[in-house]
């Protein structure tokens, strides 16, 4: 069975933070017993027989962990399987970048390409907007006749040259983002960051603070660990990265991608909680971390792009 790990790196993964907030998946075949097994089996066959009607995804082997780890229970029948989020692209994407680098079999292991695998069947026709006939048309034509003539010199030297370039970016992209890439919400409980800011928002809205004081000492810790302290590297210009110092990623910080509203709301919360007593909220954040906050944001508001994601969302709650 696949089993969650929190904040604990393993040989492969570097961190700049200690792996705060940093959450993966590890297949363990002596993990779980056949009761769980076979309840995990009955989920999946349920989400893959509604897969049309029920689009959304769930985190039921998440949760199915946490009700072991601190004994409680979890009613399946009001949960829904599906071990990643709403959204194929990053990880298609990935796939063919593995299969074209013929490195698929070198880099996931069977219960990975099984899993992934059974994730694209359930997401084959989970289109943002469903495909006109003209557009299959035209799909099946440059497949048909485009990909032969890219395939003879002299365009097979520039699609190759373009493909190396493509790669290099891909490299420096991983790297940058500890391989977590920039589809952040892959991960369950994605918004670590931007639940804690809002959770803590709402607490001390509520003049709760002495009553939740242990909490807030926690989230306060985590949301000053979560801040990005470095820029991308290198010349990160030239592969049209922005600078990141200073801001909060909507995951963790090792994922590198500076969210405006991620570091707005983060802000609010640490200037809410630099208004209480350090013995309930524990100690506020250095106030070269604040500036660097308000540097990134008024950076950001030179262009900003969050217009692309209009009408991007497939469910609506």
């Amino acid at each position: 069975m696949w089993k969650l790990k929190i904040a604990d790196g393993g040989p492969w993964l570097k961190s700049g933070n200690n792996h705060i907030g940093r959450e993966t998946w590890e297949f363990d075949q002596n993990n779980g017993s056949s009761e769980e097994r076979d309840a995990v089996d009955a989920a999946r066959a349920e989400f893959e027989k509604n897969r049309f009607r029920t689009r959304h995804s769930s985190d039921i082997l998440a949760r199915m962990q946490l009700a072991k780890e601190n004994n409680f229970s979890l009613d399946l029948q009001k949960s829904k399987y599906e071990t990643t989020a709403n959204t194929d692209l990053p990880t298609v994407t990935k796939i063919i970048v593995l299969y074209v680098t013929e490195s698929l079999g070198i880099t996931l292991s069977s219960e990975h390409r099984k899993e992934i695998c059974r994730y694209l069947y359930n997401r084959q026709e989970d289109a943002y907007y469903p495909h006109t006939w003209l557009q299959e048309c035209l799909s099946d034509c440059l497949y048909s006749f485009g990909e032969p003539f890219l395939a003879r010199w002299p365009v097979s030297y520039m699609r190759r040259k373009a493909l190396q370039q493509i790669a290099e970016f891909l490299k420096y992209e991983d790297e940058n983002s500890q391989y977590i890439c920039i589809g952040a919400a892959q991960k369950v409980c994605a918004g670590q960051l931007w639940d804690v800011a809002f959770a803590v928002q709402a607490i001390l809205a509520c003049n709760n603070a002495e009553e939740f004081g242990s909490t807030l000492k926690k989230a306060h810790n985590f949301i000053k660990a979560s801040q990005i302290v470095d820029n991308p590297s290198g010349d990160f210009s030239r592969k049209y990265r922005h600078i990141s110092k200073g801001g909060w990623a909507f995951q963790v910080a090792d994922q590198g991608w500076q969210v405006s509203d991620c570091t707005a709301e983060a802000l609010k919360a640490l200037l809410m909680l630099s208004k209480f007593p350090s013995d309930i909220v524990g100690n506020q954040m250095e106030t070269y971390c604040f500036h660097d906050a308000v540097n990134i944001l008024l950076s950001l508001q030179i262009l900003n792009m969050t217009e692309i994601y209009a009408d991007i969302m497939v469910e609506h709650q």
